[in-house]
C-alpha cells in the first residue's frame, strides 16, 4: 500500500516538540551551567581577588547551575518549537504544490508472503 503525507498538523507536533526541547534544553543547560561555573571559579583564581563580580558568580554554585538549566530549557524550547512550526508549515505548503512524501507500507502478515515471492523468483 502506498500512502502520501500531504499535510502534517502543526499544533500536535508543536506540543510534542515543546516538551521534548524543554527536557533536552534543561539537560543541556545543566551541563552548560556546570561548565560555566567551573570556568568562572578557575578565572576567579587567576584574576585579581579584587574583582567582586567574578567572586559573586563563583559563589552561586548549584543554584546557578539549576537556574542556567531552567533558562536554557525555556529559551531552547520556545525557539526550537517556533522553528519546528515554521518547518511544518513550509512542508505543508510545498507538499501542496509538489506532492508529499510517499510511503510504501506493508502489513506484517503480507510481509512474509512478499519475501517468499521474491525468494521464489530468484
Amino acid at each position: 500500500m502506498e500512502y502520501e503525507i500531504k499535510r502534517i498538523p502543526i499544533a500536535p507536533v508543536a506540543k510534542v516538540a515543546f516538551f521534548v526541547f524543554l527536557v533536552v534544553g534543561f539537560i543541556g543547560g545543566l551541563f552548560y551551567g556546570m561548565l560555566m561555573m567551573n570556568l568562572i571559579s578557575m578565572m576567579s583564581g587567576v584574576i585579581d581577588a579584587g574583582d567582586e563580580l567574578l567572586q559573586e558568580f563563583s559563589g552561586l554554585g548549584m543554584a546557578g547551575i539549576i537556574m542556567t538549566g531552567m533558562m536554557m530549557a525555556i529559551f531552547s524550547s520556545v525557539i526550537m518549537t517556533a522553528l519546528t512550526a515554521v518547518g511544518i508549515a513550509s512542508y505543508n505548503v510545498f507538499a501542496g504544490w509538489l506532492g508529499g512524501i510517499k510511503l510504501n507500507l506493508v502489513s506484517p502478515e503480507l510481509e512474509d508472503v512478499l519475501y517468499e515471492e521474491v525468494d521464489a523468483d530468484e
